[in-house]
């Protein structure tokens, strides 16, 4: 607008210069910006109009509650923000509610008893394990079960869990698989999804162990022996900044919610005091990478070294250092305080110098001495696939013979296997198709063979559904 066309609408209109505060809230004021919309005008003439700013126009029409061109717009805009909101909203609920679907039903877990004998033989026990290794490629929820019925035989007060509960490349994994298929703005739900999954499974894969009667406070409430748990920021990662910590310990959080015998203690590091014996054992596990050695006791050492170092706390009665996967007592005369390292509860895929022990460990106090006795679990993990018993219904014997060489053998081409049964290459493809069964089968005693991916002459066994 030129200056002479406004100077015009002003004398027109009778519109006060300045234009007063509050002039708007009043009949002249709103019949002046009625008028001013009635001429036609856009808001950028208005304001010129007005000799005001083009925000400070919109806020006056919309004070004064009149529509003004182009303030529809700014309407609009966030009507457009609200209902993408509202979109936003409805997708969150509908994605949400399909996950609760994808929700499995675990069942409950095993309850091992203490017999009175075990429980009141002389001295105080306690267990100790580590690296269970969740959802690895050598995790066996069978070992973690054979881990509890050895810490029942022994009658432990309390077990102690050092390190490396879950497997981190697996949860690394198994987010990354999950996140393809969804929105960003939906990833938080597919993680919440599954940490809680992760937790209702180790909740019913870990026994529960209890009591005898006569260790009862309430007769009618049993108690259950705890099971402390530390994970290592080097195992049990990765770290994630929205929990504030390790993917692990957040699980081991919410399966604390789940089982009240679960005690999540410090990452890294917790001093575990054993009662009616005054005895403090101090477990830790490693927080950061370090070199490899080739001696046993390097690795252990020097965790050991640091956190007495860096604390200022009375030094224990025995130190406990986790996810080594070795099995070492040094006593009280070689070291100024004695400590063990703890073998892994899983199957070790690649066995190292210093990293080939699989089994439990336990300590006894009893009379003023300190005993250490060590449970090798490896003959029975690594024979794992005679343990399997089992076949389908309706097997011939050459079925069986199929099953057995495999059992012997592992993973083995179907070619092999008809040079080693003088069966024809042809007959055997056949036959096998019988056995073949989908990965994901859970079956209590035969699990069957499928062929892998990449490498289709191959064929693995399974190792039932205690497998994980």
């Amino acid at each position: 607008m030129e200056k002479s066309e406004i100077a015009e609408l002003v004398k027109k209109l009778k519109i006060p210069k300045p234009w007063p505060a509050g002039f708007y809230l009043k009949p002249e004021g709103k019949r002046i910006l009625k008028a001013l919309v009635a001429e036609n005008l856009t808001s950028r003439d208005i304001a010129k109009v007005l000799g005001k700013s083009y925000v400070a126009v919109l806020n006056i029409y919309t004070h004064a509650g009149i529509s003004l061109p182009g303030l529809s717009v700014v309407r609009n805009s966030k009507n457009g923000s609200k209902n993408k909101e509202k979109v936003k909203e409805e997708e969150l609920a509908k994605f949400s509610a399909q996950l609760k679907k994808e929700e499995r039903s675990w069942p409950e877990p095993e309850i091992l008893e203490i017999s009175e004998e075990a429980w009141h033989r002389p001295g105080k026990r306690r267990g100790y394990t580590s690296r269970w290794d969740y959802k690895g490629p050598g995790y066996r929820s069978g070992i973690i079960l054979q881990d509890c019925l050895k810490f029942v035989e022994e009658g432990n007060r309390f077990n102690g869990v050092a390190g490396g509960i879950i497997s981190k490349e697996y949860v690394k994994k198994e987010l990354r698989r999950r996140f393809k298929a969804v929105k960003p703005g939906l990833r938080d739900q597919v993680t919440e999804h599954f940490l809680n999954e992760s937790a209702k499974e180790l909740a019913s894969v870990i026994p529960k162990i209890k009591k005898p009667v006569s260790a009862w406070a309430d007769p009618s409430k049993p108690e259950f022996v705890r099971f402390h748990i530390s994970t290592s920021r080097i195992y049990d990662g990765p770290y994630s900044e929205k929990y504030e910590s390790t993917y692990g310990e957040e699980i081991v959080r919410r399966l604390q919610d789940l089982r009240k015998d679960i005690r999540l203690e410090n990452e890294g590091s917790t001093r575990l005091e054993v009662k009616e014996v005054g005895e403090i054992d101090w477990v830790i596990s490693p927080m950061r990478h370090r070199l490899p050695s080739k001696y046993y006791s390097a690795a252990a050492e020097r965790e050991i070294e640091d956190k007495s170092g860096q604390s200022d706390q009375l030094l224990p009665d025995l130190w406990v250092v986790g996810t080594h996967a070795a099995a070492i007592h040094k006593t009280s005369g070689e070291k100024d305080r004695p400590y063990i390292t703890l073998p892994a509860s899983c199957r070790l895929e690649a066995t190292t110098v210093a990293e080939n022990q699989e089994g439990i460990a336990i300590v006894e106090s009893v009379n003023g001495n300190r005993f250490v006795r060590f449970w090798n679990f490896k003959d029975l993990i690594h024979k794992e696939k005679q343990f399997i018993t089992g076949i389908k219904e309706g097997a011939t014997e050459l079925h069986k013979k199929i099953v057995n060489l495999i059992k012997d053998y592992g993973a083995i081409p179907v070619g092999l296997l008809s040079d080693k049964l003088n069966v024809d290459r042809q007959i055997i493809e056949r036959e096998i198709k019988f056995l073949e069964e989908p990965k994901m089968l859970t079956r209590k005693t035969w699990p069957g063979l499928y062929y892998d991916p990449n490498h289709k002459d191959m064929i693995f066994i399974l190792i039932g559904c205690r497998n994980g």
